[in-house]
């Protein structure tokens, strides 16, 4: 892939100009792709009452995810661009 192709990709993807694009710096990676963890990625939400980082269950995810709150003692709605990769064994803030 070209970066004429990729800013066109990106453009076309998020409906930004391809010149916004290339302002915000997207670029090819150079070198090989990074290795993907072990265990593939370990997703988690931040609760919308304490802030307390919590885990979500291998699978989850999606526009129908639901967030639980140990501390709080509650189930939450989670948005997808909410829900991020909290890394192995990292699920306490």
């Amino acid at each position: 892939m070209s970066h004429h192709q990729l800013v066109s990709a990106v453009a076309r993807s998020t409906g930004e100009s391809p010149r916004t694009i290339r302002r915000l710096g997207f670029g090819l990676l150079a070198g090989p792709p990074p290795a993907p963890r072990p265990g593939g990625p370990h997703l988690a939400v931040d609760c919308p009452r304490c802030s307390a980082r919590c885990p979500l269950p291998p699978g989850a995810g999606g526009p129908n995810a639901t967030g639980e709150c140990d501390g709080c003692d509650i189930l939450f709605a989670c948005a997808p661009g909410a829900i991020y990769d909290a890394g192995p064994g990292d699920e306490t803030p």
